[in-house]
């Protein structure tokens, strides 16, 4: 199994010849004709960037770190199985938006590549029948990034950060909001890169006394504590954390709720909590996303609660994806379907048909350094060197700096759920099957994306995408490429 070459990524070097075969676009949709459906219902989705699959649930763990996502998952629907189309934010967000793979986000002279005005977010289409739409944004990048807010009101201008804020800014909103169907969709990354300090309460519960928590990055609490601790310490710290964040962030939640409720529109109002991607915490003795395309960062919490149902209150097992979000909610407001949209609906799960749900395959695309393929049990991911030597440079180096060597590995969830046994070496045909698939899968979002259209970026988003860990979008920037994949 050969190593792709880093610094063409997954891309490798060809003439800069036209392609043999131009991409398919995106279908579009005509706009809607005819009367909107009645009885729209309302829809608040919270997207809790970073957060792991394992601490949504409902154990007696997950209640005790965060109690109010544990009621929702109890009263809800709660997908125990669902998975991201990237491991890192602006991606998985489009995906989710569109309900279609992502397109390769890339920076390239000054400007952000990815899709055009042909492909339709669920806010637009939303927005034809009649839907208000708004999204508050922490300090994230997507607000940055005007692809993930086309069709939406944005409305969170202020400089507060934190999460006491989002909740406050969707009681307001809620208060204020003007008549008819509204989607409301709420993002931050305080998992990832905190804004504020996690009040003490919070810290001591996770940390115990005492423990100085400055306002920084995991990775580089990471650093610090590499200067004063053995490892067992710094995993228990940077978990804590981790951990102290999310049951602020839930305490959040619980209020975002209490004012739904106050407002009147909380029986017409379907609920989902979801993650762009989930994070490692040293699962594989690494911190981060963004690179990494384990199940640790690929599989996220998605919990649906519709308060008009009557069959809430269950787990589902089957797999699904991140673009199954934007046609599910198409469908649960009774509007069609974009025929341009690859995920599936999730009503027969949600309303439990007994309808069969087909086994599909979880393509992931993070950028040309990280993607994975995931056919039945067996994955193949692109994502970091196995090689000693060059693991312990990169364990070294900041979350988010692509090292040399990025090698194709080959895992069995079934016997190895945890991805600790590459099994290249050992099936060197069936690796090499799903490199030629994967990268196929990769190609053709590539001549997709640089197809579309682009936007111009500024310094500052620039900065923002190296402070947060994503440097491989900055770095090799101005650079042209060719589209075509070699395998």
């Amino acid at each position: 199994m050969r190593t792709i070459a880093p610094s063409l990524l997954l891309l490798a070097a060809c003439s800069a010849t036209e392609p043999e075969q131009a991409p398919v676009a995106p279908q579009q949709r005509s706009l809607p004709s005819g009367p909107p459906p009645e009885d729209l219902p309302n829809f608040l989705i919270i997207d809790i960037d970073s957060l792991r699959a394992d601490r949504i649930g409902t154990s007696q763990q997950a209640a005790a770190l965060a109690p109010n996502l544990t009621a929702l998952a109890l009263s809800g629907v709660h997908f125990e199985n669902a998975y991201a189309q990237a491991a890192w934010t602006v991606p998985s967000l489009i995906a989710q938006l569109t309900g279609r793979y992502p397109p390769l986000v890339e920076l390239s002279e000054g400007r952000i590549t990815g899709w055009g005005n042909q492909v339709h977010l669920l806010p637009e289409i939303l927005g034809w029948y009649g839907y208000t739409t708004a999204i508050t944004w922490g300090h994230t990048i997507p607000a940055e990034f005007s692809a993930t807010s086309r069709g939406f009101t944005v409305f969170d201008t202020e400089d507060e950060t934190g999460p006491d804020a989002y909740h406050r800014r969707v009681c307001q909103w809620l208060r204020e909001r003007p008549e008819g169907p509204f989607l409301l969709m709420v993002h931050n990354i305080d998992l990832h890169a905190p804004s504020v300090a996690v009040p003490a309460e919070f810290l001591r519960d996770r940390v115990g006394p005492g423990v100085d928590h400055q306002v920084k990055l995991l990775d580089d609490q990471l650093r610090i504590a590499r200067k004063t601790m053995d490892s067992a310490e710094r995993v228990a710290l940077l978990t804590g954390i981790y951990d102290a964040y999310l049951s602020w962030y839930d305490r959040s939640v619980g209020q975002m709720l209490d004012c739904l409720a106050e407002s009147g529109a909380a029986a017409d109002t379907v609920v989902v909590v979801v993650s762009d991607h989930g994070q490692e915490l040293f699962d594989h003795g690494l911190l981060g996303h963004g690179r990494y395309h384990y199940d640790s960062v690929l599989r996220v919490p998605l919990v649906v609660m519709d308060p008009r149902s009557e069959v809430g209150g269950h787990v589902q097992s089957q797999v699904v994806q991140g673009i199954d979000l934007a046609p599910t909610i198409l469908d649960l407001a009774g509007i069609p379907v974009d025929e341009g949209m690859q995920g599936r609906s999730l009503l027969p799960l949600l309303e439990r048909t007994g309808q069969t749900w087909p086994e599909r395959e979880i393509f992931a695309l993070s950028s040309l350094m990280a993607a994975s393929l995931q056919q039945g049990s067996w994955k193949l991911a692109v994502h970091f060197p196995s090689d000693p030597d060059q693991r312990s440079r990169r364990e070294a180096a900041q979350v988010g700096v692509m090292v040399p060597g990025a090698v194709p590995q080959l895992f069995d969830l079934a016997t190895d759920p945890g991805e600790t046994r590459d099994l290249a070496a050992e099936q060197p045909e069936r690796a090499a099957a799903l490199q030629a698939q994967l990268l196929e899968r990769v190609n053709q979002q590539v001549l997709l994306t640089r197809g579309g259209g682009a936007e111009p970026v500024n310094e500052e988003f620039l900065q923002l995408l190296q402070e947060r860990g994503y440097w491989e979008h900055v770095h090799g920037r101005g650079k042209q490429e060719n589209p075509r994949l070699s395998r």
